[in-house]
């Protein structure tokens, strides 16, 4: 089946120290994990400004769902939103609860629009 967008949402690791841009409770990370769909990021960053929706691109270097669909070629644009997350796969997963509400607002007004 085809679709016109592909959302994935996943987490990413949060380092609150200056050597990343990856912190939490600042907002949606748009992941730029690859080359395709730039264009589909970018709306969704310029979506994010417009609405006031905290956000921040990054590039994190995970293997997602995402990445997956990038690399069978499906041709259906994908944007990946991550929800920076400390501790990530341990045992204790920390996450703030704005940058939920951030990808929640992200994804609503970017259907809406």
């Amino acid at each position: 089946p085809s679709a016109d967008l592909m959302i994935v949402v996943d987490s990413c690791e949060a380092a609150n120290h200056k050597m990343s841009n990856i912190k939490s409770g600042e907002g949606v990370a748009v992941d730029f994990f690859a080359s395709e769909n730039d264009k589909v990021k970018q709306q969704f960053c310029t979506i994010a400004s417009e609405e006031g929706i905290p956000y921040r691109k990054v590039v994190a270097s995970c293997r997602t769902d995402a990445s997956s669909f990038a690399e069978n070629k499906t041709n259906t644009p994908i944007v990946l939103l991550d929800i920076p997350c400390k501790y990530k796969n341990t045992g204790i997963n920390l996450i703030n609860k704005s940058d939920i509400k951030s990808v929640s607002d992200l994804i609503e007004a970017a259907l809406r629009s």
